[in-house]
């Protein structure tokens, strides 16, 4: 999803509340322990601040209490997982430990090896374990665009009084699922095997692991033809929808209140 630097202001007041994917049945993100009472003082206020932004209309006064209603919820008991409904829609499944990193590749080889070593190889290490890193960040954004702002938008869509229903998914998040899809397939296949094996060897990383990856790239990532050739449209639309709905503007900044850091949707 392309970045909208907004509301910056708002959030850099905020000291985020630190954000777990509950190991239970519902998988739900929620704030734990004392960042959770803390977060939910600083969310009222947050909500104080945006709700008096109405335009005055009972209508919109309404809706705009429902809004704070169901994102305080969220706030306190976790967000839920997507609608019974919705049987396609699904959360990122993969255990979050899957795209953990060791602070630096040199935890992954022995000190004997490491000392042994060339120049090519040290830098041959580098460039993989940065392009490891880059995909492993990657992953985990994409993570929170599905599990935490779509996820979201569609419970609100779905509730017993329906928000936001003007917001059309499929243009706003393009096909980022797919994207997931192939990505999480890739990392599976190709850089957790080769990571795993660096971790048993204690050798570092093989770059003959990637080799097939990259001969079946092509194929493998078709999705991202349909998410470049429809980026600029949805981007186009997230930004006028930002524009011109204020229910939007709080549904945007609200997830990245609930993680760790204010996220650029």
């Amino acid at each position: 999803m392309a970045a909208l630097a907004a509301g910056d202001d708002i959030m850099a007041d905020m000291a985020p509340a630190r954000l777990q994917v509950i190991g239970s049945s519902d998988g739900t993100w929620k704030a734990t322990g004392r960042d959770r009472s803390r977060s939910q003082g600083r969310l009222g206020g947050f909500f104080a601040t945006a709700f008096n932004k109405s335009d005055g209309s009972d209508k919109a006064e309404t809706k705009q209490d429902d809004l704070e209603d169901v994102l305080a919820s969220y706030t306190q008991n976790g967000i839920p997982d997507y609608p019974n409904l919705l049987s396609f829609q699904k959360r990122s499944s993969d255990d979050a430990s899957l795209y953990q990193l060791e602070e630096h590749w040199h935890s992954l080889v022995d000190s004997s090896v490491l000392h042994k070593m060339s120049k090519r190889q040290k830098d041959q290490q580098e460039a993989l374990w940065e392009l490891l890193h880059t995909e492993e960040q990657y992953m985990t954004k994409l993570q929170v665009i599905l599990d935490v702002f779509k996820c979201v938008l569609l419970n609100l869509q779905w509730n017993e009084s329906p928000l936001l229903n003007e917001i059309d998914i499929d243009r706003l998040f393009n096909n980022i699922h797919d994207v997931y899809t192939v990505n999480a397939r890739f990392w599976k296949s190709y850089f957790l095997p080769m990571l795993k094996e660096a971790r048993s060897s204690r050798q570092g990383l093989c770059p003959d692991a990637l080799k097939e990856g990259f001969i079946k790239f092509a194929d493998m990532f078709g999705p991202y033809t349909r998410y470049c050739l429809d980026q600029v449209a949805s981007t186009h639309y997230m930004k006028t929808t930002y524009k011109e709905n204020e229910m939007f503007r709080i549904y945007v900044q609200v997830p990245s209140f609930l993680l760790c850091t204010s996220v650029n949707f």
